[in-house]
């Protein structure tokens, strides 16, 4: 078109005219190019089912870096698509209109078409982290953002802010003011009361002991506001494992596996009874070797341990590079495996402390630092600890199946309980019934499996 343009142009038209007409056709060009470009160079949520708008070409599904529960992940997946994370590729004039207005599209679109109040989303994220933030186009946007938060009722909150995001939306004078969270409060399961039309602030993280991936900590006050809204009327239907999509998964009904897990002498009193039904639900009618009664044998190799905030369960300290990586040496430097009954358990990443060129990829292919950082946690409250809930097993496995000292530290954020099974007592099932620890094997085969498709479980060292 441009070229047919520039051709009448040039027969018909004078110099003086051809110019002006060229810098109308290059504005022409600039202008389409602009309109096809998006405000955010990722949009994600954290259930399947959000729509990109005019923000992206499309949603993707992330989560935090915590392992939770199955009530918990069924709740994520029934709400989780009402949290929208906005990672904006710049916040210039244009791209902060463009977010205004697919916000109030969104807002409008969903009031027209639900007579039932539903909410379009009911948190909103926007990560500015390394943005200008201090022009008035900006700070004019948040506050336009917060007037609809606190006319449609949900909570909106900006992620990895510098201080420059802070100062300019103190200078604003937003009211009601935005309320600082820290990266600690953000991790407590009882979820801040965030104002209705107040922005939440969390800092960009600056300490050692940060999450991996910056949004994370974001992320994981998100579910914490999800859960606390909807956790509660998902508690009240039976316990069953679904996937990400709502499908309930076979085999998963608590109450039958309990029940069956009972008969086999793993009384409902046991204070692992809730891990043998994890196994339970694992390996019946899948595993065609397995019968219940081998749950005697397996949980007798287990140990149920009360930790206080700060009980490390295993580290790396004290591992040289050469015991890194020999199997079999040491059993005594070899991680148990752990299943999380209640509490708060961190994993921190240890591997800078070794000059090991495996490691480095691993740093490079998952984003970890050099330094320790947390690159997994695990939650379980006393509301799904009375529900028969655990978590596990955790990121020790190929360490544990390996028989090899692994690169992670695991320790209790709050008083916890756990469950472990240690390498030398996996080694003495094995010897004296190695049908039954062949069980534990396809388990961990299993388990490893599933946890792979879980969003929240992205590390296997």
């Amino acid at each position: 078109l441009v070229v047919v343009l520039m051709t009448v142009i040039d027969l018909f038209l004078d110099a003086g005219t051809m110019i002006i007409a060229g810098l109308f056709c290059t504005l022409l060009i600039v202008a389409s190019r602009l309109a096809k470009q998006y405000p955010c160079r990722q949009v994600a949520s954290l259930g399947l089912g959000a729509e990109p708008g005019s923000l992206a070409g499309q949603v993707e599904l992330i989560r935090s870096h915590v392992m939770r529960p199955a009530i918990s992940r069924n709740c994520l997946a029934s709400h989780g698509r009402k949290v929208l994370i906005l990672f904006p590729s710049n916040l210039t004039f244009l791209a902060c209109s463009t977010i205004s207005e697919d916000i109030i599209s969104r807002l409008e679109s969903n009031h027209a078409e639900r007579a039932d109040g539903g909410k379009a989303f009911e948190i909103l994220i926007l990560m500015v982290g390394g943005h200008e933030t201090t022009g008035i186009h900006f700070t004019s946007m948040i506050a336009d953002l917060a007037g609809l938060a606190n006319k449609h009722n949900f909570k909106i909150i900006l992620g990895a802010a510098e201080d420059t995001v802070i100062d300019a939306l103190e200078v604003f004078g937003l009211k009601p003011p935005p309320l600082m969270l820290s990266e600690e409060r953000c991790r407590r399961q009882d979820p801040p009361n965030i104002e209705s039309g107040q922005v939440a602030i969390i800092p960009s993280e600056k300490s050692q002991n940060a999450v991996t991936r910056p949004y994370c900590t974001v992320v994981m006050l998100a579910e914490h506001l999800l859960l606390a809204q909807h956790l509660e009327q998902e508690s009240k239907s039976p316990v069953q494992v679904k996937t990400l999509t709502g499908s309930p998964v076979k085999n998963s009904d608590w109450m039958r596996n309990s029940a069956m897990v009972a008969s086999a002498g793993i009384a409902t009193s046991h204070p692992a009874h809730a891990v043998a039904v994890a196994f339970h639900s694992r390996l019946n009618d899948y595993d065609k070797g397995y019968e219940p009664k081998m749950l005697l044998s397996i949980m007798a190799s287990m140990q149920v341990k009360e930790l206080l905030d700060g009980d490390i369960i295993y580290s790396p300290d004290g591992v040289t590079l050469q015991e890194m990586a020999i199997s079999a040496g040491d059993l005594g430097k070899v991680p148990p495996l752990i299943w999380l009954i209640s509490g708060d358990l961190d994993h921190i990443w240890m591997g800078g402390a070794f000059e090991f060129g495996h490691f480095r990829e691993y740093e490079a292919q998952n984003g970890l630092p050099r330094d320790a950082a947390e690159f997994q946690a695990a939650l379980v409250s006393k509301e799904e600890q009375r529900a028969g809930l655990v978590v596990g097993p955790l990121s020790t496995v190929l360490g544990f199946t390996g028989a090899m000292p692994h690169v992670g530290k695991i320790i209790a954020r709050q008083k916890s309980t756990v469950c472990l099974m240690q390498r030398e007592a996996y080694d003495k099932l094995m010897k004296n019934e190695p049908d039954t620890a062949a069980r534990i094997q396809i388990y961990l085969a299993r388990a490893n499996f599933i946890n792979g498709c879980d969003p929240s479980v992205k590390f296997h060292m």
